[in-house]
């Protein structure tokens, strides 16, 4: 009997740890799963907040884009010939996209079919929006007032590091946009067009005259001596008639030149006897920025000398440009649209045309020099491409400014936009008067 008592007793007594190990694990899982339940519900509010400050910032940031783009636009626009750099916030996941609605009849036209269709709708409408902000999870449009692009007249920007940086420049009843390390060889304009063939309204012509630097009388180009070089960037082959092409193009500068200042000022060229190897690759060469045009005029400016006896103009005809011509790449360029079905495949890269006057920077003489992209020059027998050398290589040099408003065969206007050759245009004479002077 004792013995039976003991048995149940162990029996019971084991079934009680039983029953508590059991309630212990029910209670372990229990808490393992509220836990869980309060993990998750912090990661979600935790989630949520994060997303809604970076939706926060993201609409403050586009608002002060907005107000900041129009107000820098509406300043500089008056103060014509004065040019900004000006940098904005912008998610990295969107793009501006800038548009010269004067000319969206070709704009519509040129608009690749990936092109946003939200932009695209906009464009085609009688919306007058200007400005786009597009991206993955954003859409805005914007009226940022009058803006003028170069061909194809708009503009897409993709903020690097968060910022988009690009350029405005006054231009009396608006702005023109362009990329940072750019020359403006373009603004375009809804002026009507005048016949390519009449001659520029010009002062009586009474000797003797003397003719001078745009806006430095003091600065003769009675004598002006054009130095040209064929720059090839170290990763690219040399072409084997550069020489030719060249030639061909310098001999159409000289005669138009010389025609417009009525033999007042003299232009005798010298082409460079073989091609300048660069001292970077294509793609170095773009990695510089804004310091491309210095880095390949810098490369030439020290291979002919100067002198105080004529004005000195080097002219780079680069085997280069900002970008590749691959996918139809460069197809929004003059030389596509002028180009009346000639080949020009050999094209590989294009844009990144300029010309500045450097006046007597090395206290050796005074001197210009501008650079011509590959699509600029290559192809001396497209209609415009004369016109791009001179705009480029002595216009912007010998500090001539666009003209104003622009003329649609003026040289300094949108004559090689529009594909005039120089037999067909002429100086702009609001130009030409102030740097040809003549006296009884």
């Amino acid at each position: 009997m004792k013995a039976t008592i003991n048995g149940l007793m162990k029996w019971l007594s084991n079934n009680k740890k039983r029953a508590r190990k059991k309630s212990q694990l029910t209670g372990n899982i229990f808490i393992y799963l509220f836990s869980l339940i309060v993990i998750v519900l912090i990661l979600i509010m935790g989630y949520k907040y994060i997303s809604g400050t970076k939706d926060t910032m993201a609409k403050t940031e586009l608002a002060l884009l907005k107000n900041n783009l129009i107000s820098d636009i509406k300043e500089i626009s008056s103060d014509y010939g004065f040019s900004k750099k000006v940098s904005y916030s912008l998610p990295d996941s969107a793009e501006l996209c800038l548009f010269d609605l004067s000319k969206k009849d070709i704009i519509i036209t040129t608009l690749p079919e990936s092109f946003n269709p939200l932009i695209k709708d906009s464009i085609q409408s009688n919306i007058e929006k200007n400005a786009f902000v597009a991206g993955s999870s954003v859409f805005e449009s914007y009226n940022i007032g009058e803006i003028e692009i170069n061909d194809p007249y708009f503009k897409c920007f993709k903020p690097v590091a968060g910022k988009i940086s690009f350029v405005i420049e006054g231009v009396g009843n608006g702005a023109f946009i362009y990329e940072i390390g750019t020359n403006p060889s373009t603004i375009t304009t809804t002026t009507t067009p005048t016949n390519p063939t009449s001659p520029p309204p010009i002062t009586e012509d009474i000797s003797p005259c003397l003719t001078s630097i745009n806006g430095h009388s003091d600065v003769s180009i009675n004598k002006i001596k054009l130095y040209a070089f064929y720059l090839v960037p170290k990763d690219r082959t040399p072409i084997s008639d550069w020489n030719e092409r060249i030639e061909t193009l310098l001999k159409r500068i000289k005669d138009f030149h010389e025609s417009e200042f009525r033999g007042y000022s003299s232009l005798d060229y010298e082409i460079y006897p073989t091609p300048v190897i660069g001292k970077s690759t294509s793609q170095a060469y773009r990695d510089s920025g804004s310091d491309i045009y210095g880095a390949m005029c810098g490369e030439v400016l020290f291979l002919k000398p100067r002198s105080a006896s004529y004005f000195s103009s080097y002219l780079v005809f680069a085997d280069w440009g900002e970008k590749d011509n691959f996918g139809n790449a460069c197809n929004d360029y003059f030389v596509n649209r002028c180009r009346n079905n000639k080949d020009i495949s050999n094209i590989k890269q294009c844009g990144g045309s300029v010309g500045t006057y450097w006046g007597d920077f090395y206290s050796d003489g005074y001197l210009g020099c501008g650079l011509v992209s590959e699509e600029g020059w290559k192809h001396p027998e497209v209609d415009g491409t004369d016109a791009v050398i001179y705009h480029e290589g002595l216009g912007h040099s010998t500090n001539m400014p666009h003209s104003d408003p622009l003329a649609e065969n003026g040289v300094m206007g949108l004559a090689y936009s529009n594909c005039y050759n120089l037999n067909q245009i002429h100086i702009e004479s609001q130009i030409l008067n102030k740097m040809l002077n003549c006296k009884p």
